[in-house]
């Protein structure tokens, strides 16, 4: 479908469709700052395997796995604040990254996001405050660990962080953006949560991104990162699926 078909769709009926052409990375921000949950760059369109997928997922209600997300990823757990460098340390070896810095440098970039969001912000008490705060050590109790998932391939990285907070919400990834590529003179926040760019930084880091938020129950966000021999600027997705 033409991305200049929609312009005049409101945010209700941008929510769940499925937005398919070619786009720039700045031209995607926009349309999901304005609301676009599902958009998927590709010469192909929307025969694009991946926006095919999308397609599906939201044509059964149901998070089905992208053609880059694999089976047979590796896992492991993330208990604190503490355990984070060492969790990331660890990915970077496992996957073989070390000597290869232009991957390593994305991946690391976008497992600090990913982790830190998932221990300091998936968390809440009864009445909606925050459980735990950026300036304290955190302890997870033991249902709280986030699970960190990783495979590397010849083209590529596969990443995927799931908490058990299920708080993530699209509006937030939406605000996130209207900032980063609005007109807006707020960019930069400076709450207590963070400057807000984070999220805008994974998407532009890596080729494909994907949310699953659960509310109450659980968050994942995947994403494939291309190796430089494998990178096609025209080729990348988001995805942001939740149910309550």
């Amino acid at each position: 479908m033409s991305p200049r078909k929609k312009n005049h769709a409101t945010v209700a009926e941008l929510e769940e469709e499925l937005i398919c052409g070619s786009f720039t990375k700045r031209d995607a921000a926009q349309r999901i700052a304005k609301g676009v949950r599902h958009l998927h760059s590709s010469p192909l369109g929307d025969r694009d395997a991946c926006a095919r997928v999308a397609l599906e997922c939201l044509q059964r209600k149901k998070a089905l796995s992208f053609p880059w997300e694999p089976s047979d990823a590796g896992t492991l757990q993330v208990g604190s604040s503490a355990e984070r460098v060492r969790a990331i340390q660890e990915v970077i070896e496992r996957c073989g990254l070390t000597g290869k810095r232009g991957l390593k440098d994305r991946a690391i970039g976008i497992l600090e996001e990913l982790v830190s969001n998932a221990i300091f912000h998936a968390y809440h008490h009864p009445d909606g405050e925050p459980k735990y705060s950026r300036r304290d050590a955190v302890i997870l109790n033991k249902e709280e660990k986030v699970a960190v998932s990783f495979k590397a391939t010849d083209g590529g990285l596969y990443l995927s962080v799931t908490d058990r907070g299920g708080s993530f919400r699209f509006e937030q990834v939406a605000k996130s953006f209207g900032r980063c590529y609005g007109n807006s003179i707020d960019q930069i926040e400076t709450k207590e949560g963070g400057a807000g760019l984070g999220t805008y930084m994974t998407f532009e880091l890596c080729t494909h991104l994907k949310y699953v938020s659960v509310g109450g129950q659980a968050t994942t966000a995947s994403c494939w990162i291309a190796d430089k021999a494998a990178f096609d600027p025209d080729i990348f997705s988001f995805n942001f699926f939740e149910w309550r």
